[in-house]
């Protein structure tokens, strides 16, 4: 396979959309040529699902994080996006039950403290004029991390 390279004066955008190109054809390629990989005995709208969810998570998140790191800066997305393994924890047990909620009290109002500390920390010493930016990149972080809470929670 020839994997294309690409000229040092192209933007960093131009090159991860070229690189991903070739790794999303490297892995069509290995995952189609051998029949034993291909989705077989799956319903139509099963596939639509996968698909969509696939679209979503691809674009929506990366959207949404690029969106949160270029407006709230390398801080807050983050801190706001690693939350997702404790929202799943916390969503799984209300599924479940299968873990007493007084166990996860206090780490959980830990990480919630941890996250509002770096939200009001960063919102507070920023100029007046930048709050209303940083704002929406924490919107942009919640977007990211709700379409990632989603993707993970589709059977």
């Amino acid at each position: 396979m020839i994997y294309p390279i690409t000229p040092t004066g192209q933007r960093n955008l131009a090159r991860l959309q070229g690189r991903q190109a070739t790794f999303d054809r490297s892995a069509l390629d290995d995952r189609m040529i051998d029949q034993r990989f291909r989705p077989a005995g799956m319903a139509a709208s099963r596939l639509l699902v996968g698909l969509l969810l696939g679209g979503a998570g691809y674009v929506g998140y990366f959207v949404s994080a690029a969106f949160a790191v270029q407006l709230a800066g390398a801080a807050i997305p983050p801190v706001i996006i690693g939350t997702m393994p404790v929202l799943l924890a916390i969503i799984a047990n209300i599924r479940d039950r299968s873990a007493p909620w007084q166990v996860l009290a206090l780490p959980l109002m830990l990480i919630a403290v941890g996250v509002a500390i770096v939200n009001i920390a960063t919102i507070h010493t920023a100029d007046p004029s930048t709050k209303a930016t940083i704002t929406l990149g924490i919107l942009a972080s919640f977007v990211a991390l709700a379409i990632w809470i989603i993707y993970g929670l589709r059977p």
